[in-house]
């Protein structure tokens, strides 16, 4: 889990723990469903706090300006984050 998060690369991976690719990637599942799950948890547990009071969420929505992709188109490009 720590280098999934850390992004190290797959082979690295398999080269560090010892196991095989497919291993890895069943790992990664494995690891996938159980985030999965503890994050349902933590939703029905809110749900249940909540469960009489109202909820207030406040978001933001923000545009960035980017440089061009390539020296010779030079147009800007417009990213939305919220």
């Amino acid at each position: 889990f720590r280098m999934a998060v850390r992004q190290v690369h797959l082979r690295a991976m398999a080269d560090i723990t010892g196991m095989s690719s497919p291993a890895i990637y069943r790992m990664i599942d494995q690891i996938w469903k159980h985030c999965i799950a503890y994050t349902a948890y933590r939703e029905r547990k809110l749900q249940h706090i909540l469960k009489d009071r109202y909820l207030h969420i406040a978001v933001d929505r923000q545009e960035y300006t980017v440089n061009w992709k390539s020296r010779y188109d030079r147009r800007f490009t417009i990213l939305l984050g919220i």
